[in-house]
C-alpha cells in the first residue's frame, strides 16, 4: 500500500485494522481494473 499510495510505513501503520483494510481494498480494485481482471475475486475475498 505504502508503494501505491505513496505513504510512508508509520503512517499506513498508524492506521486503524479497519481503514487500512478499506484502502487494502481500493488499491486491490484500481490493480484489477487497470489489468482487466474485474471479474476475479481478490485476496479479500473468502
Amino acid at each position: 500500500m505504502s508503494y501505491y499510495l505513496h505513504w510512508d510505513y508509520k503512517t499506513v501503520l498508524g492506521l486503524e485494522h479497519f481503514e487500512r483494510e478499506r484502502w487494502c481494498r481500493e488499491v486491490s480494485e484500481i490493480n484489477k481494473k487497470l489489468n482487466g481482471d474485474e471479474g476475479k475475486k481478490d485476496f479479500f475475498e473468502v
